[in-house]
């Protein structure tokens, strides 16, 4: 449970709470990677509470914050330097990411189990929770930047996207999830997602791209069905 948990933490801190401002920030100086590493380690706190008399999570805590300093910084001078701001730096880039935060719960696991509550163990533990937050938020932010790097790939007049149009994509990825794990036949529901996504772009004479609606459909579906299949058996 320590590993999801500070996998929750890591997808909260490195994608919802990466403001524009703080991504600025951070390609700027070592200041702005510290500003979003302390982001994301206050994040783990936070789902560390119960552990926080245990010396063992706190040397994981100052490792955590060491190795994504140190990640971050790393890809932001090979980005400018090298020029290698692309799909398979930021596919690195996490990987390192969530193979620390799995070195990391490894050290922790054997901290000393607190004795909770059952109410706040019930909310704390409960992996369907935390893992379906995890998916949402992989599907919706990870999601959205893994396309913007399949469109630097594939479509040469391709610059950048909107704001606007980075959170239609992410709407459209949560409400199709969301469609996914209701009972029934609520998927059935999918197309109107798309069609609506559509018309919104026509009324207020927005960017619509089909490469973006077929990619962002892709990555709902696919994460929505691994929550149904392994996670909401």
């Amino acid at each position: 449970m320590i590993f999801w948990q500070l996998l929750l933490a890591h997808l909260i801190g490195d994608f919802p709470l990466q403001f524009n401002e703080i991504f600025r920030l951070k390609v700027k100086s070592k200041w702005g990677v510290l500003l979003h590493c302390a982001i994301v380690v206050m994040v783990s706190v936070l789902f560390l509470v119960p552990y926080v008399l245990a010396m063992r999570m706190w040397v994981g805590i100052i490792i955590l914050l060491c190795s994504h300093f140190i990640i971050d910084w790393t890809r932001v001078v090979f980005s400018k330097k090298a020029n290698l701001d692309n799909l398979w730096m930021f596919l690195l880039d996490q990987c390192l990411h969530i193979f620390m935060v799995w070195l990391v719960s490894l050290i922790i696991i054997s901290a000393p189990l607190p004795i909770l509550p059952e109410s706040i163990k019930d909310i704390i533990e409960n992996k369907q929770i935390i893992l379906t937050l995890s998916g949402f938020i992989a599907a919706g932010y990870f999601g959205a930047i893994v396309i913007h790097y399949l469109k630097k790939m594939f479509i040469k007049e391709y610059t950048s996207q909107s704001l606007t149009t980075k959170r239609y994509g992410i709407i459209e990825r949560l409400l199709v999830m969301v469609l996914i794990l209701m009972p029934g036949l609520f998927y059935l529901f999918i197309p109107t997602v798309l069609f609506t996504r559509m018309s919104i772009s026509r009324v207020k004479e927005e960017e619509y791209s089909l490469f973006d609606s077929i990619t962002s459909m892709a990555f709902a579906v696919i994460f929505g069905l691994i929550l149904k299949i392994f996670v909401w058996v």
